[in-house]
């Protein structure tokens, strides 16, 4: 551990020339601030500081009467030790960093960091309240004798694995009280990364901040914490979802399976999707989903595609239909007593969604809405029966089919085999996968691409012969 190798570095840089305040910019930029330890920092953003908070802290170091500390990890240094170590998990992590072209990984000072680098990049909002100016604002000189006043000490760790900064960083913040998602999150797992990779897309941040989230600053990660319950959900049989729960899920759970991993995704880009076209739910306090709402809406979504086995063509019509019925459902739930209302309540369950048992009287509610416009939204395509292997031609099925054709469409456009290892050739059903057609060869035909598009789900007439010869249910019965 070596003290103030920032400044050191820096004295050795300095007699070619380089600027202070160029050389402390670029060096927060070769820094990755990264989730696993810290918020991700960077000024509204997942910080815990707004403008006006970076703007005081920056007023204060300019006047030199605060001094903060860094502490980073040196990925060059930190990948030597990890070959040195065997250290297999820790390799990937810092030859990623490295190859992302990051000199350090933050492990505390990250709010620091990321404000001082946002004023000597001149971010808009962040500068001198006092003399309300920008960096740029000022003399070259002022500049210079600014960035000597940013009095940082910064500690470089060297000989230090991935999970070894967790761990130091969950002892480091004891005093400041992490949070429990803060405290799940700084745990080296797969699953850790995933909820926190998953979390932080850009579609996914912004579906949160358009349903849930008033503060555009997902500040407290409750939305890392609410899809670790979306998580925990799909992949045990655990009854309760509580902040214990949910602890020993991350101590017990290294990873996820495959197929739970691409299930969580679809559901939550699926909701990306609602958000995307429907945009911010509503601006005024008190009108957007609580977050059992979204996880009801949520457990709709895996309904419908996991287990009915749909694709939801039309997210926006789901989406409104779920909060129309989601209103239906709390004003109902007025009528019900106290007493009542754990049995009979859904506002009560929604509140609740900690307990198996009650989220899934939510879903059922739901589900039983849902029946009366499942045909409905089948025929209007809203929704579609999810295709399987099973509901596609093979290779040789199409040859057989070109073939039964004569090499013609059934508006007489000849075809051929070019056209088919082209590319230019689909197979269609002539009664819809949707209308129940199986994938035999009475019920197929090569149709050209662009015609098969533009027919999409609807059935045909026969016209071949060999279409006419379907064979006769109730005698093979």
């Amino acid at each position: 551990m070596n003290i103030n190798d920032y400044d050191a570095e820096y004295e050795g840089l300095n007699g070619r020339g380089v600027p202070l305040d160029i050389y402390k910019r670029n060096y927060y930029l070769k820094t990755k601030l990264d989730g696993c330890f810290q918020r991700y920092g960077g000024v509204e953003r997942d910080s815990g500081w707004t403008t006006t908070n970076s703007c005081d802290f920056i007023d204060a170091l300019i006047g030199g009467t605060i001094y903060n500390q860094i502490i980073n990890v040196d990925v060059e240094a930190a990948l030597k030790h990890a070959y040195d170590v065997g250290d297999s998990d820790s390799i990937a992590y810092f030859t990623t960093a490295l190859g992302e072209g990051y000199k350090f990984v933050n492990l505390d000072g990250n709010n620091t960091g990321s404000t001082i680098n946002a004023f000597l990049n001149n971010l808009e909002g962040i500068k001198s309240l006092k003399e309300n100016k920008y960096f740029r604002e000022y003399t070259e000189l002022e500049q210079h004798a600014i960035a000597h006043q940013l009095k940082i000490t910064v500690i470089t760790l060297r000989k230090i694995g991935s999970a070894e900064m967790c761990e130091f960083f969950r002892r480091r913040n004891r005093q400041t009280a992490l949070n429990g998602q803060e405290y799940r999150q700084a745990v080296w797992s797969h699953l850790s990364r995933f909820i926190r990779d998953l979390s932080n897309l850009p579609e996914v941040r912004t579906m949160f901040t358009h349903f849930v989230f008033q503060n555009k600053s997902l500040d407290k990660r409750s939305h890392e914490e609410t899809l670790a319950q979306l998580t925990m959900k799909v992949s045990t049989s655990k009854t309760a979802f509580t902040k214990t729960e949910l602890h020993k899920f991350y101590d017990n759970t290294p990873r996820l399976s495959v197929e739970a991993e691409k299930d969580i995704s679809k559901i939550v880009k699926i909701a990306a999707k609602m958000a995307q076209q429907h945009g911010v739910l509503a601006n005024n306090k008190g009108t957007r989903f609580s977050r059992g709402q979204l996880l009801v809406l949520f457990d709709v979504i895996r309904e419908i595609t996991a287990v009915k086995g749909y694709n939801i063509k039309s997210p926006n019509t789901v989406f409104k239909w779920f909060v129309k019925k989601d209103h239906v459902f709390r004003q109902a739930s007025k009528t019900v007593t106290a007493e009542d209302a754990r049995e009979k309540s859904y506002q009560y369950w929604v509140e609740h969604m900690n307990e198996r048992a009650l989220w899934q009287r939510c879903l059922k509610k739901m589900m039983e809405a849902f029946e009366e416009v499942e045909e409905e939204w089948v025929d209007a395509g809203h929704i579609t029966a999810t295709r399987t292997s099973a509901d596609s031609f093979t290779g040789d099925q199409k040859e057989e089919l070109l073939y039964l054709q004569e090499g013609r469409t059934r508006a007489g456009e000849e075809i051929d085999l070019f056209d088919l290892y082209g590319g230019h050739l689909e197979a269609d059903h002539v009664i819809s996968v949707k209308d129940g057609g199986p994938t035999e060869i009475w019920n197929g035909e090569m149709m050209l691409t662009a015609d098969n598009r533009s027919k999409g789900s609807q059935s045909n007439e026969p016209f071949f012969a060999f279409q006419e010869e379907a064979p006769n249910k109730e005698s093979d019965c």
